[in-house]
């Protein structure tokens, strides 16, 4: 959490250099801070090829959050979901309005 306690694990940088590499959530990669050599160190977890595009992952965040922290949204992003409530309910309302009885085990297509 980055909530300024001595414990605290995570650490934002505006570090000149790395905030040019573009951020992909599945991007393969490790960044780190030193404190004691006051240096960031970018690590790739895969391998690439040359001309290929090696992305970091400024953290598993949904589009929303990329939007108001850096600008930019991912396409086909994984940590992009939302949470219905009551749609349950209101389907098995439906159902039984129809006369097809609970939802359980249904299957949902949007």
């Amino acid at each position: 959490t980055l909530d300024g306690s001595a414990g605290s694990q995570e650490l934002l940088l505006l570090e000149p250099l790395v905030d040019f590499l573009n951020h992909q959530t599945t991007g393969a990669s490790e960044t780190t801070y030193d404190a004691g050599s006051d240096r960031v160190r970018v690590r790739t977890c895969a391998e690439w090829r040359e001309g290929e595009q090696v992305y970091i992952c400024y953290g598993a965040k949904a589009n929303r959050a990329l939007l108001l922290s850096y600008g930019f949204v991912e396409n086909g992003n994984p940590m992009d979901f939302s949470l219905v409530a009551g749609l349950l309910d209101a389907a098995e309302a439906g159902l039984a309005a129809a006369g097809e009885g609970k939802a359980e085990g249904a299957e949902w297509q949007a």
